[in-house]
């Protein structure tokens, strides 16, 4: 064990049920962008990136149902670690609403922080069925990584131009340093995309708190209170058409692994936004739907990869913008270190820290 005991400093904020991409509840309220008030730092896990990149705690555990601690580390200049589905065991706790989907998640500001916390949190567990044991990590990839380079995971979505030059740097740097980087995409079944996929979030938020919204609809946050309405209306044939949408994904990206060791994108598509705004209302120039800023991650929940959200440099107004580093399922000691030295390459292209 690397741990025997933990100091728990506190509980971070989130929004509610974890199922809003940004940071607010009728309990705590909003959670702010450490580097601007007006700003949001994303959510779900917004108060657990908020307090590590504000220097409140080393490490932090969020959860991640489709890029809830991976989109808010983005935003604020932190590490966001989403292991793989069985990786870290998820027995004991509260019901959520992304079943087969939603991970245990560490936080740190360096990636070998959030290697250590993993250690101590991973591993398989009698009591959970799903949770498995790790590979080693592959000495292998880690000497020689293929990675490819996608600069927009694939999907014709819009991606702002600050957070693409960003990456384009970023990129460029991790060539300079002697990684081996080729640029290709993942080709995803047609008619797979994230409003594919919504009607298992519904349908599980309906599941859990259908009974108490119809009793009484107005105790819900009003995007949660929509979302549940939806899943009340969902069939049981678009369920099962979501469920193999997600199949598909987790098909597709585990071919795509057959080629390469490693694939990096945009963590997200945009920096932070006002927090009084689900998301923003253009990405790129083009108007988006309020979920326009989330479209890199919830993939790869599906897919039950591995996926880690590093600081890659920075936007408009000094704003964090990340980088996303996936591997294959299981390989997620070995995707830790290849991002640790990646993580060392990008030093030169970031704001020092506190």
């Amino acid at each position: 064990m690397l741990f025997r005991s933990a100091l728990i400093v506190g509980m971070g904020n989130t929004s509610e049920f974890a199922c809003k991409g940004l940071t607010t509840n009728r309990v705590y309220g909003v959670t702010r962008h450490p580097m601007d008030e007006r700003l949001t730092p994303g959510g779900s896990s917004g108060g657990c990136a908020v307090a590590v990149a504000d220097g409140m705690a080393p490490l932090a555990l969020g959860t991640d149902g489709g890029g809830s601690s991976r989109r808010p580390p983005a935003h604020v200049g932190v590490v966001g670690f989403k292991p793989s589905w069985g990786a870290v065991p998820d027995s004991i706790g509260f019901p959520h609403a992304f079943n087969g989907l939603q991970v245990i998640a560490p936080i740190a500001r360096h990636v070998g922080d959030a290697a250590l916390l993993f250690e101590a949190i991973a591993g398989a567990d009698r009591r959970d069925p799903d949770s498995v044991a790790l590979a080693a990590t592959d000495e292998r990839v880690v000497r020689r990584p293929r990675i490819a380079y996608s600069p927009r995971l694939g999907l014709d979505v819009p991606v702002d131009a600050d957070v693409e030059s960003a990456v384009h740097a970023a990129i460029a740097r991790l060539q300079q340093a002697g990684f081996d980087i080729e640029r290709a995409d993942p080709v995803w079944p047609a008619g797979v995309d994230e409003a594919a996929l919504s009607p298992l979030q519904h349908v599980g938020l309906a599941n859990l708190f259908g009974t108490a919204w119809r009793e009484d609809a107005a105790r819900f946050d009003p995007d949660i209170s929509r979302q549940i309405e939806r899943g009340m209306d969902w069939g049981g044939a678009q369920v099962a058409q979501a469920r193999e949408a997600g199949r598909q994904i987790a098909l597709t990206l585990a071919q795509f692994f057959t080629r390469f060791d490693f694939l990096v994108c945009p963590t997200t598509p945009c920096v932070a936004w006002p927090h009084d705004r689900l998301g923003p209302a253009t990405i790129g120039g083009v108007a988006v739907e309020p979920r326009g800023h989330a479209v890199f991650t919830p993939f790869i929940n599906h897919a039950m990869a591995p996926a880690i959200s590093l600081p890659c440099g920075t936007g408009r107004d000094g704003l964090p913008v990340g980088l996303q580093l996936i591997a294959a399922r299981g390989l997620d000691r070995t995707l830790l270190q290849v991002a640790a030295a990646i993580e060392q390459a990008l030093q030169p292209l970031l704001p020092e820290k506190d």
